[in-house]
């Protein structure tokens, strides 16, 4: 079965950085075992990156909010722990400058994958608006979410993103 496994913005910044939480840290291990499980299988592994240029700029009820994060290619922006040294020379690393990536869409859109599983952070964000492209560039794929491999700062929120994937039909487990 042809199957890839996408690890979304799994960076320091966004595990124990500026934009970090406890729960993202704890996750670390359950993915590392993931991606070890995909190896094995000689399945395709990805990566999302969040990056920008300067501060990011967001548009919440009329109000212009700014954050700097994921600016260039500096130890915040890279992968975090042992993730990082999990990642090959080969994988696809797909930049991105917003909650999803158009880039993840177009390849996704002409590969033939029977099944999709999305692991990182945030789930309530980046997961699910990844998750959300892949049911809609792959219908007829099995697109999977590890509880166990998401995260996410708020709990409720989380729950909230896993309801919406599976009232998607993306299979949560």
């Amino acid at each position: 079965m042809k199957k890839i496994l996408i690890i979304v913005d799994y960076q320091t910044e966004f595990v124990n950085g500026k934009f970090g939480f406890l729960q993202a840290e704890n996750i670390e291990n359950n993915i590392a075992e993931k991606i070890k499980e995909y190896r094995k299988d000689n399945a395709t592994i990805t990566f999302t990156l969040d990056t920008h240029k300067d501060k990011v700029l967001y548009q919440f009820s009329g109000k212009l909010y700014s954050a700097k994060k994921c600016v260039g290619k500096h130890h915040e922006w890279r992968l975090f722990g042992e993730i990082n040294e999990l990642c090959k020379e080969n994988d696809l690393c797909f930049i991105k400058s917003s909650f999803a990536s158009m880039e993840l869409f177009e390849y996704l859109r002409k590969k033939d994958f029977k099944k999709i599983e999305f692991a990182g952070v945030s789930a309530d964000i980046c997961v699910l608006a990844n998750a959300v492209i892949a049911k809609t560039a792959c219908p007829r794929s099995e697109i999977i979410v590890d509880r166990n491999c998401i995260a996410s700062k708020n709990e409720k929120l989380l729950e909230s993103a896993i309801n919406i994937m599976e009232s998607m039909k993306i299979i949560v487990i």
